[in-house]
């Protein structure tokens, strides 16, 4: 199955796509929201995973503009922000679930398990052809009731088959299927795994079932007296199913990821220290705070994922005070100089060299813990953001719904004026008097049937062109001292043929 991650933080999109990979998705990644749109425009995924602070479309944006085009495809939001009313949005914009960053693995692997299973069938039906049993719902491929095994791209090849048994595969389709595009392999790769899964059948005495159609692609070979394939309700326990992902092959992969993304974390930390350094002198600008601000925001959803759950609870201090407090006092400045200092010596508590053996579950007996005052202050400067942050929500929904009915009332009001003037232009139109209208620059912009008739021009011929066309040449200067004489009157409202 296929999972697109929109997530623009690097070190979380890689660790997520480690996870998912060892437990045999196909996985591709958009940096932004625009990004993922594009790509759910053009392929058919089985799950998204969104964050939602993305740039240039934001997740609840990107949710509900998937929704609003009729695609079904599971969400799972993936954020930061932990407090119901975020979750409500994300839910009533079209999500199907909602996961609090840090995460653990596990639980991330459960809830993608979930959603798969909801957007299925209820009781995922067994695929049948001929001795051959599928059963989707435990990975298990028999004949005659004898397990086979299969690698995991075999598998989806032969699933692929017995789902879509009358369509013809390319090569191109297949690896549209079954590959993420940011890994696609040439035709040969499909080729080769073709081969595979003959070459696994042909004992059982299934060496045709596979045929191919050349110069086209692939399919499944027809058994006589059978039009379409058999789908019954599974009955039995499975026998054999695709293994799954070891845990420990997973944390030494994410470990992996970890060591491999260590210069990153370094800048951050550094963005963090220069932030402290400015709060010091006083010199802290808004550019730098805002920085500081994101890298802590960043630094608080991905360290859990690593084993640092400490860490991600630093950062998100430091991430809340630095947001609520504009001007921060001495106290304060001395919480977040010693928050980073924390957060610091506790990255680099990482191991050197991890292995399956070891996953990352560094120690953090050393850190010394924030004294009593500073933990009132930060619970204070939660409870005071979290309120502040209702009210904004408050205000926020009270004046987009005032925009939504002036937008509302704008709407029908041009739409009446449109109707209007094309009424008013149909009139004059078929009038059988003159009518001709000019613009400032006395160029043409009406010229009805009775002016064609008057003047012998079409109106084809005259739009846009200037009103001397129209007029001797003896009379042309005088009409036009008339016309910017007649701009300059300074009554409001003109009688008809007044000058």
């Amino acid at each position: 199955m296929k999972i697109l991650i929109v997530e623009d933080d690097d070190l979380i999109a890689k660790a997520l796509t480690t996870v998912l990979t060892n437990h045999n998705y196909a996985v591709e990644v958009a940096s932004d929201g625009e990004a993922g749109w594009d790509l759910i425009e053009l392929y058919a995924y089985d799950l998204i995973l969104l964050d939602l602070l993305l740039p240039k479309l934001d997740g609840i944006s990107l949710c509900q503009r998937v929704r609003s085009k009729g695609y079904q495809v599971p969400i799972l939001l993936l954020t930061g922000r932990d407090s119901s009313h975020d979750k409500a949005i994300g839910l009533d914009a079209g999500a199907d679930d909602y996961l609090v960053k840090p995460f653990d693995p596990e639980e991330l692997v459960a809830r993608v398990r979930a959603l798969l299973r909801r957007g299925t069938v209820t009781s995922a039906p067994v695929l049948e052809w001929g001795k051959l049993r599928l059963d989707p719902a435990s990975c298990e491929v028999t004949h005659a009731d004898q397990p086979l095994s299969l690698t995991p791209k075999e598998y989806a090849l032969l699933e692929l088959f017995l789902r879509n048994p009358q369509r013809v595969f390319s090569c191109g389709m297949i690896l549209e299927h079954l590959w993420a595009f940011e890994e696609l392999p040439g035709e040969e790769a499909v080729r080769t795994h073709i081969k595979g899964l003959r070459q696994k059948l042909k004992p059982v005495g299934e060496k045709d079932l596979i045929e191919t159609v050349y110069g086209v692609g692939y399919r499944l070979r027809a058994i006589e007296g059978k039009t379409e394939d058999k789908l019954v309700v599974q009955s039995s326990r499975p026998k054999q199913s695709l293994p799954e992902a070891n845990p420990q092959q997973t944390l030494a992969a994410i470990s992996g990821v970890w060591e491999k993304s260590q210069a990153r974390i370094d800048q951050q930390m550094t963005v963090l220290e220069q932030a402290v350094a400015a709060l010091d002198q006083q010199t802290l600008s808004p550019d730098l705070r805002q920085q500081a601000i994101q890298e802590a925001h960043t630094l608080g959803g991905s360290l859990g994922m690593f084993g640092f759950a400490n860490g991600s609870d630093l950062a998100r201090s430091i991430e809340r005070l630095l947001t609520e407090n504009s001007l921060l006092d001495s106290e304060q400045v001395n919480t977040v100089r010693e928050l980073v200092i924390q957060l610091r010596q506790l990255i680099q508590l990482s191991p050197n060299s991890p292995t399956s053996s070891s996953p990352i579950t560094p120690s953090v007996s050393i850190i010394p813990e924030p004294d009593p005052t500073s933990l009132g202050l930060l619970q204070q400067s939660k409870d005071k953001l979290e309120l502040r942050v209702a009210e904004r929500t408050a205000e926020l929904i009270s004046t987009n719904e005032q925009l939504r009915r002036e937008l509302n009332e704008r709407r029908q009001i041009e739409e009446a004026l449109r109707i209007s003037q094309i009424r008013f232009a149909g009139i004059l139109e078929i009038a059988d008097d003159a009518i001709i209208a000019i613009d400032s620059a006395q160029r043409i912009t009406l010229f009805n049937q009775g002016a064609e008739k008057i003047f012998g021009y079409t109106a084809k011929e005259v739009m846009h062109q200037h009103l001397d066309l129209l007029l001797p040449s003896r009379f042309a200067q005088a009409h036009r001292d008339h016309i910017v004489d007649f701009s300059q009157m300074p009554q409001l409202a003109r009688r008809m043929g007044e000058r």
